[in-house]
């Protein structure tokens, strides 16, 4: 009975290692992709494929169009990595307060 207790924790302590080891090349692609990423609505890389006539597939990535902006809200400026659609809308919102501080 001791030895497949010993046997299952061995087994235990073996599947452990395996889980935690990551290789480098995959750490540094995760980093990568977490780093274009907007900091309002977190939006960044996806991965997907392109399809040929032939229905081959290929791995691409499709990019968020991300940019680094510093913007003055009122008083406050507000500096950070946005997407386009974000910036479109606090571009807006800024307008729309403009607005109605002037009335």
């Amino acid at each position: 009975m001791e030895s497949d207790s010993n046997d299952e924790t061995d087994k235990r302590d073996k599947f452990k290692d395996e889980t935690f080891h990551i290789p480098k090349k995959r750490m540094i692609v995760i980093l990568y992709l977490t780093m274009r990423t907007c900091s309002l609505c977190g939006k960044g890389t996806k991965i997907g494929r392109i399809r040929s006539h032939a229905q081959n597939r290929t791995p691409r990535t499709y990019k968020a169009n991300i940019q680094k902006v510093t913007l003055a809200m009122g008083e406050e400026k507000i500096s950070g990595v946005f997407c386009t659609k974000c910036l479109k809308r606090l571009k807006k919102e800024t307008k729309e307060q403009q607005k109605t501080a002037l009335n």
